[in-house]
């Protein structure tokens, strides 16, 4: 079996005004997986990713990627090896698109390195190697903020590929794009995943992206996980059971390994 890219047990969050995003949760994702998280708007799927990256501290519970534990001494070891895709983006407009995708590199740097935004020609390289991944060799000298919402996501990707990750974590990634660019920047995340064998966890709102997409489906609803199986089992039954509203679910549900939810 092979060893799994991101351990959590006992895992949640409960923010400060007491909501109570993600309940504690045991999880395995294994190495090259491509993982979709599903549910509504508030269901707990960006708190989810942003454990995972240590963008948010957990109430409870451990989070452990590629065997390191995640904690305050090994969390700049951890993100060098984890890449974030995020809806918004999160580029530098006024920056070339170059400049942005070296950022990726950063963690490699020294202090100083970083401080000053000093890169080696080997950062250089794989920057190119990143873009042209992405198919934006063209456009690496333009300011960012005159791609299109499309291309800006590239550069988002490019920039994730620079930090030569096992795992990258996309936020929405599509929810932004008109539904032709979403499949185009689907579709390169798949190429990274099969060909790269790079592990995908994906916050997705479109149920089609995730039945084409996704090979395993995490659904959350209210911070609760109620479905872990295949895209091939999101039925109706299991989709009203991540989708309803919270006060509908029934709390002696499960979530099932690789097989549906009942519909009751």
């Amino acid at each position: 079996m092979a060893m799994a890219a991101v351990e959590l047990r006992g895992l949640s969050k409960r923010y400060p005004s007491g909501l109570l995003a993600l309940e504690p949760l045991d999880l395995d994702i294994e190495a090259g997986a491509f993982v979709a998280v599903v549910g509504s708007s508030g269901a707990g799927k960006s708190t989810l990713i942003r454990l995972i990256n240590g963008l948010e501290s957990a109430t409870s519970g451990t989070v452990t990627v590629d065997g390191v534990g995640l904690r305050a001494g090994t969390l700049r070891r951890i993100r060098s090896g984890v890449g974030m895709v995020f809806q918004q983006f999160n580029l530098v407009g006024r920056l070339s698109v170059i400049t942005n995708v070296l950022t990726g590199r950063l963690a490699q740097r020294s202090t100083l390195g970083s401080l000053f935004h000093l890169f080696r020609q080997q950062d250089l390289e794989i920057a190119h190697a990143a873009l042209a991944r992405v198919g934006l060799v063209d456009k690496a000298w333009e300011r960012a903020d005159r791609l299109s919402g499309g291309q800006q996501q590239r550069v988002g990707t490019a920039r994730a590929l620079a930090q030569q990750p096992r795992l990258i974590l996309a936020d929405e990634p599509v929810a932004s794009l008109d539904p032709v660019t979403a499949i185009e920047i689907m579709e390169l995340l798949q190429d990274i995943n099969r060909r790269d064998g790079i592990t995908l966890v994906v916050s997705l709102h479109q149920v089609d992206l995730v039945r084409r997409y996704a090979g395993r489906v995490l659904g959350l609803n209210a911070g609760r996980l109620v479905y872990d199986g295949p895209a091939t089992g999101l039925t109706e039954g299991v989709l009203r059971d991540i989708y309803q509203r919270p006060s509908r679910v029934n709390s002696g549900v499960e979530a099932t390994r690789g097989a549906p939810l009942s519909d009751a």
